[in-house]
Parts: structure tokens; sequence; C-alpha cells
């Protein structure tokens, strides 16, 4: 049994539901308004054991025939990984699990750093824009550079785990293109990003996420609670200043 919890947004959520439906394995997922989150941290009634950090999102699971609550991202992330992990699978050196974190982690700040300029309802309009869209290049420029050091290990065949790193750095790179479509534009094998467009192509084309992505209208959901986080605004702005 696996039960996730988050808002009703993809936020940072995204990569984890990544890693589920491509497994094929059978979850639960519940959102929750933020009007209802709101009601419920008035009730008292975001706490431990249920919230284990106050937030959201969460994972509950059994262990030992025993009902378990998970918070944080990342360890629900990484509890995913090897929860999921086909019987069998080699077992990868320190050095690389070390390096596969360090984009994991490294692309969930990015996301959630950016998803903090949102509060500004003018976050992705001149002047702002320009100072975001610095951050975000500089952010890819880096991602590249240690994509194509791991891309044997992180761009996965279509028979291997989706690893939290790559549904990560998807996650990011989705992010991205969506700001600023000129970006995504760059994310080809003749751009300035040729690798982490190989890593969202490979993605994409795993069939149960191909299948998710186009019944579930995800590219349509927003990314974060605010209204400038949804993306009717995200794209009206991309439209007008991108």
């Amino acid at each position: 049994m696996l039960k996730l919890t988050y808002f009703n947004v993809r936020g940072r959520c995204f990569p984890l539901l990544l890693l589920l439906v491509d497994s094929g394995a059978a979850f639960d997922y519940e959102e929750v308004t933020t009007t209802d989150w709101i009601d419920m941290k008035r009730s008292d009634i975001i706490a431990p054991p249920e919230y284990p950090f106050l937030g959201l999102p969460t994972l509950e699971y059994e262990l030992d025939g025993m009902r378990e609550i998970l918070g944080e991202t990342g360890a629900i992330g990484k509890f995913l990984e090897g929860r999921l992990r086909p019987e069998g699978s080699a077992e990868r050196s320190l050095h690389l699990r070390a390096r596969l974190e360090m984009v994991r982690e490294a692309s969930a700040f990015f996301v959630n750093r950016i998803f903090q300029l949102s509060s500004d309802p003018d976050w992705l309009a001149p002047p702002s824009r320009d100072t975001v869209k610095a951050q975000v290049t500089q952010f890819l420029g880096a991602l590249e550079y240690n994509l194509a050091a791991l891309a044997s290990d992180i761009i996965p065949a279509p028979s291997d785990q989706l690893l939290a790193a790559t549904a990560s750095a998807f996650a990011a790179l989705w992010f991205s293109g969506d700001l600023f479509p000129s970006l995504r534009a760059q994310m080809t094998a003749g751009g300035l990003y040729p690798t982490c467009a190989r890593l969202v192509e490979t993605v994409e084309q795993r069939s149960r996420i191909r299948k998710w992505l186009e019944e579930g209208d995800i590219k349509q959901k927003a990314w974060t609670v605010r209204p400038s986080g949804q993306m009717p605004h995200i794209q009206e702005q991309a439209n007008r200043y991108d």
C-alpha cells in the first residue's frame, strides 16, 4: 500500500509521481486544496505523526504490517527509489550514488528556489523576469555539465528503473521550459543543452509516463498554489516577454 498526499499542483510532488507512475506500482494519490489545508491548520490537525514535519508531501506505506508515514520530498524520493527497485539490480558505487544525489538535490533546490519567487505577482515580468532567467540559465549550464558526465547512469534505457535524480532533473527542465520557451528551444541535439534534451525526451517516451502525461493533462496543471504559478499566467507572461 502506497498513498501519496500533496496539494493540487505539480510542485515538489511532480518527481515523486513520475517515479510511481513509471514503476507501474499501485498507489493512491490524494490532493489537498489550499482552502482545506488552511482549515486543517486552524484545527490543529497538522502535526506528527500524520504530518512528520508539518507539511506536504507525505507518503503512507506499510512496513512489517505497521502503518508508516514519511515526509519531505527528498526522503520520499529516495525511499521510493529503493522500494520500487527491481529485484536483482546491481548495487551502485558510493561515488556514483553521491553524484546522482548531487543532481537530485541541486534540481530540487533550484525548483524550490524559483517557486519562492512566485510570491511576487510580477515575478515573470521585467525587470524581475531577467533575474529569474539568469538564475535558470545558470542552473541549466551546470545541469548540462553534470548530466553529460553521468549520462550512461542517469539517462535510463527502456528496461532501467527511473531514478530519483532523473525524475528531479526532468521536473526542473520541464519547469524551466514552461517559464522560458526560448530555453526549451535550446534543449536540442544542436542547442546549448543537448544532454538535458536527451534526458527529457527519454523520460517523456517511457510508456507509462507518456500515457500519464497525455491522459492526465499534466502540462496544464499549476506549478504552485499561488495565482502567479498557474499555467495561464506563466504562458501569458511567456507570450509577452520571452
